[in-house]
């Protein structure tokens, strides 16, 4: 499977993937996109007019990494303006219908680049690692606190 370059590619990818995908979905998907998503790629709106230029200007990598939270703060933005309650539940389901799609594709790993975190904390300059530097102190979980039997005051 090729992988695509720009988001174009990806949408052309997606329109052909499955017969359920129709013109109508698509439809949805790229008014979706226009809404809430390439105005946070800093398409201005004389830009947006011509919405298939700027799908072949956005990179797909850009897109996988920045296009959900993107998208995340257009629509609580919509929200917050009580926009249509079944519009916006309708481009956030075809929006994740999309990501989702885009997700499971062979290259999308290739194309994200995943950082794996380390189990523990990095060493000291040292050399100690802080687990072993905390070793034999208190417990700082345990009940901070607490009082001691002896400075309890004594029941009436």
């Amino acid at each position: 499977m090729e992988v695509p370059n720009n988001l174009a590619e990806a949408i052309e990818l997606y329109a052909h993937s499955t017969p359920v995908i129709t013109p109508h979905i698509i439809a949805n998907l790229k008014s979706t996109l226009k809404i809430f998503v390439l105005p946070g790629f800093c398409f201005s709106p004389k830009a947006l007019a011509d919405v298939n230029s700027c799908y072949r200007k956005l990179l797909i990598k850009t897109f996988l990494v920045e296009a959900q939270q993107h998208f995340d703060l257009r629509h609580q933005q919509a929200k917050q303006e009580d926009k249509n309650h079944g519009t916006l539940k309708n481009h956030l389901c075809g929006f994740n219908r999309f990501m989702r799609f885009l997700k499971a594709q062979d290259w999308y790993e290739e194309l994200v680049e995943f950082v794996d975190l380390p189990r523990n904390a990095p060493k000291f300059q040292t050399g100690i690692g802080i687990q072993k530097l905390h070793m034999g102190r208190r417990c700082t979980h345990v009940h901070r606190y607490v009082l001691k039997k002896e400075e309890l005051t004594p029941k009436r």
